[in-house]
């Protein structure tokens, strides 16, 4: 009787210790935490206009964000790019992404460049 249960307690664990690692990874996976935090743009020039871009990101580990004052939006990480999904973006956007200690790199598809600086 002793074997039966220490078998079904080892099942139990392990079943256990499965579940919460699969959690754990299906919540760090869509947001890696390098990522979370207060981002400021401080290079890149509008492609339109030209001129300097000198925005603030915030992103948050839930998957939202804001850009400036008051634009809130979602993101993820999804097949190696970053995207951003917002009310007025149709479809979201796509970006190519660099990320090197506090520096993040976002690149279109025109080769446009906006760099941002984590604070």
């Amino acid at each position: 009787m002793n074997k039966r249960k220490n078998l079904v307690f080892a099942l139990t664990f392990l079943l256990t210790l499965a579940m919460v690692l699969t959690l754990a990874g299906c919540s760090s996976g869509r947001n890696p935490p390098d990522f979370v935090g207060e981002w400021v743009c401080d290079g890149g020039k509008n492609p339109i206009n030209g001129n300097p871009i000198t925005w603030n990101m915030k992103l948050y580990s839930d998957g939202t964000g804001t850009f400036g004052e008051n634009n809130s939006f979602t993101w993820e990480i999804a097949k190696g790019r970053f995207i951003i999904n917002d009310s007025s973006a149709n479809p979201p956007y796509s970006r190519d992404y660099e990320l090197k200690k506090s520096t993040l790199t976002l690149t279109d598809e025109d080769g446009y460049s906006f760099i941002f600086t984590k604070k």
